[in-house]
């Protein structure tokens, strides 16, 4: 039953938001009584915190799979964003979150951190093996990813470009790998 809440509470929260979702809507949801509810959660702050750990413990789980799965430079890259992306929570809830809940906050921010060192060490990997070249600063490059992975979320542009989310994933990994300049100009 805990888990069957912390599920429903995901949705009532992607749904609403941290602060507008209400112990009522999810336990007329559910079609159990509040009194259930606080059989397994002390709180509602304390199902927000599931929740979340929840989302942080399948997204690391779901990243790690698509690491041990992948070879090189490239693929591991590739994994990376996939999986970024695909665990994205939208932008309001996010700041949402932040505000309104600092604590919990602290763990995406910590999460956050540990996929950047990720990443910085599949780029140093990289540069080690010959697979990128030896001028690449890791930081900067996951800095510019990260930025550009955010901007691919706006529904609008993907919208207007008549682009899917993996679409606009495959042109941003081509640009990053090939980068814009014609193959006769990249060697001159």
């Amino acid at each position: 039953m805990r888990e069957r809440i912390i599920q429903s509470a995901g949705q009532e929260i992607l749904k609403y938001g941290f602060r507008k979702f209400t112990i009522d809507d999810l336990a007329s949801n559910l079609g159990i009584s509040k009194k259930t509810i606080y059989k397994y959660f002390n709180s509602k702050n304390e199902i927000i915190s599931s929740v979340l750990d929840n989302y942080l413990e399948m997204d690391m789980s779901t990243r790690g799979e698509l690491l041990r799965a992948s070879s090189g430079t490239a693929e591991k890259l590739q994994a990376m964003l996939s999986s970024s992306l695909q665990t994205m929570v939208p932008t309001w809830l996010l700041a949402e979150l932040q505000q309104y809940f600092p604590q919990e906050w602290a763990k995406c921010e910590a999460s956050l951190q540990f996929q950047k060192v990720q990443t910085i060490n599949i780029f140093k990997a990289g540069i080690q093996s010959g697979e990128l070249r030896p001028e690449i600063d890791p930081a900067l490059l996951d800095a510019v990813i990260q930025a550009s992975t955010s901007a691919l979320m706006d529904y609008r542009f993907l919208t207007e470009h008549d682009l899917t989310l993996d679409q606009a994933l495959t042109k941003f990994l081509s640009l990053i790998f090939y980068g814009i300049l014609n193959n006769s100009r990249n060697e001159g």
